[in-house]
């Protein structure tokens, strides 16, 4: 199947909401969550079927730096081009009553921020296409591997959670098998806390050719 079938990127704006970015003097770290490409797959694929398709397909996948290059790459072609992705959102938590668990409601925060970095960099290589900036022959798009994706933080966090280009993103090496980082910050507002998740990803080009 060749590249054309790539879904278009088009999250759900109710799910992946732009974080509260402004400097925030009380925002602190709160967590580092790493999570292996397999966890977001079946978390997506289970509770966002919807959207799966927008992120994961069969003609895609992604190549981490910390595993070094992809094997077997003789018949496929490589695109050099730099891209930086940063994603971010928040939740409001009132413990008293909320019925809920704050573990959960993280970890789903996180895992549908990672998702939708993803699933830019999906779009950022769609759209590379198609403004022919790459020219496969006949075949050539059959299967893309983005490469050397590494997670990192924004440079001015905790202060500034900006997604704008303007904010730097310093890599972090991995911590166990996750190469997928999702940075917890948090804010206490009298009788509420603001956790805000970001996700700074970069990848150093694409690999195309006929699959395997």
């Amino acid at each position: 199947m060749a590249f054309r079938a790539f879904a278009v990127v088009g999250l759900c704006s109710a799910i992946f909401q732009p974080a509260l970015a402004g400097d925030d003097k009380n925002r602190v770290f709160f967590a580092k969550r790493w999570y292996t490409e397999s966890y977001v797959r079946l978390y997506i694929e289970k509770n966002y079927p919807s959207i799966f398709r927008d992120i994961f397909s069969k003609q895609m996948s992604y190549n981490f730096a910390a595993d070094g290059p992809p094997p077997g790459m003789e018949t496929y072609s490589y695109y050099a081009k730099p891209k930086s992705i940063r994603e971010g959102d928040f939740l409001k938590w009132k413990a008293a009553g909320s019925g809920r668990s704050l573990e959960a409601e993280l970890d789903k925060l996180c895992v549908l921020e990672v998702s939708g970095a993803l699933a830019r960099l999906k779009g950022w290589i769609r759209n590379t296409v198609r403004m022919r900036e790459v020219k496969p022959q006949k075949g050539g798009l059959d299967h893309v591997i983005v490469a050397g994706v590494r997670s990192g933080q924004l440079s001015r966090a905790p202060l500034n959670l900006d997604q704008s280009n303007k904010n730097a993103i310093s890599p972090i090496p991995p911590e166990g098998p996750g190469r997928l980082l999702c940075n917890l910050y948090a804010t206490r507002k009298s009788n509420e806390v603001i956790y805000q998740a970001s996700v700074a990803l970069t990848a150093e080009g694409f690999y195309y050719g006929p699959g395997r």
